[in-house]
């Protein structure tokens, strides 16, 4: 298994592939529940795409896009893992599922799936895991992160500093 870690305050971006389109849909719906119980890993299956709220005041799990579709997406909390798939078919560029998240230690990332954040994930290490060509992971972070993928999966890593000045 391939394995990269990397130390600092900064910006991370995994690329395995194409990136996301948006959604552009005038139904969107959006479809608030509480989680039952705290996580501090998630699994992302089916092609689903995932912003993670960090240091969020809110337990809500939020599912964002077309009616049909965001009625499609469940997930469940096990043991401190929380799932996120289909209950049936591709939903990539069709739903947004927004996850409110503290003391993250693992992400699982599947299919063609993108992950972003809003905010500074403060999860001391953090390792996260690409099991997908297409995958896209995206994330500010403080702390350390590994990044793991299976062999045959090259992984693009890119770092931002802060602290970094454009010209």
């Amino acid at each position: 298994m391939k394995q990269l870690f990397i130390l600092a305050v900064s910006l991370f971006s995994i690329t395995a592939g194409t990136q996301a389109t948006p959604i552009h849909n005038d139904d969107v719906v959006t479809v608030t529940s509480v989680a039952a119980e705290k996580f501090h890993t998630i699994i992302i299956k089916d092609d689903i795409d995932v912003v993670l709220i960090a240091n969020s005041s809110t337990d809500e799990i939020t599912i964002s896009g077309d009616e049909k579709f965001a009625s499609r997406v469940e997930y469940s909390i096990s043991n401190g893992k929380l799932t996120i798939q289909s209950k049936k078919g591709f939903l990539k560029n069709k739903v947004v599922v927004y996850v409110p998240v503290s003391n993250l230690r693992t992400l699982e990332v599947n299919g063609r799936s993108k992950v972003t954040n809003k905010g500074w994930l403060d999860s001391g290490l953090l390792t996260v895991y690409i099991n997908a060509v297409e995958a896209k992971v995206s994330l500010f972070t403080r702390g350390d992160v590994v990044f793991e993928s299976d062999a045959d999966i090259d992984l693009m890593v890119q770092k931002w500093s802060p602290e970094a000045k454009s010209n």
